[in-house]
């Protein structure tokens, strides 16, 4: 409409991008799909991983398996990873085993790294033990690493005492 119109003919620079992020936002209430649509006819230069993500955090709240096919076919980079992050983020809030099974489903990288910190960390809100279990099974490194700590910290606010008995029997100290 006409907020569309005013946004693409105002010049680049901070109002723009403001304008951009507000309109962006307003549009993910109502119709995320149509909002990617919406940015994806912006030039490349207005197309930043900020205005992606509230898109993809929407969308995947409402249909998470729709917006991980999409997030799938953007392009590689930093708006693809912070999409697949916010899919998986989203989506595990309401099944962790399905958006679990959907990030192994990614290409390996930086977003597919991201989605399954996201995944595993919600997980252990509600499945602590399982998340902490896929998470020893992860390639020794700093993805597992990291992925290992913030299970255990969540965990240990939770239950300390429990997190402390698996940690142990694990030799996880």
């Amino acid at each position: 409409g006409a907020a569309m119109a005013w946004v693409t003919q105002t010049p680049p620079g901070s109002e723009r991008n403001g304008a951009l992020q507000s309109l962006v936002s307003a549009l993910v209430e109502k119709d995320p799909q149509g909002a990617f649509s919406f940015l994806q006819a912006l030039p490349a230069a207005d197309q930043t991983a900020a205005l992606y993500s509230p898109i993809f955090s929407g969308w995947a709240s409402a249909n998470p398996v729709t917006a991980g096919q999409r997030a799938l076919q953007l392009p590689a980079g930093s708006i693809r990873d912070v999409a697949l992050q916010m899919v998986a983020s989203r989506w595990s809030e309401k099944d962790p085993g399905a958006a679990y099974a959907w990030v192994n489903s990614v290409p390996a990288g930086p977003g597919r790294d991201d989605a399954l910190q996201a995944v595993l960390s919600a997980w252990a809100t509600t499945d602590p033990e399982r998340a902490a279990a896929i998470a020893a099974d992860l390639p020794a490194g700093a993805i597992r690493d990291q992925t290992i700590a913030d299970i255990a910290q969540q965990w240990a606010e939770k239950d300390p005492t429990a997190a402390a008995a698996y940690a142990y029997d694990h030799n996880l100290v």
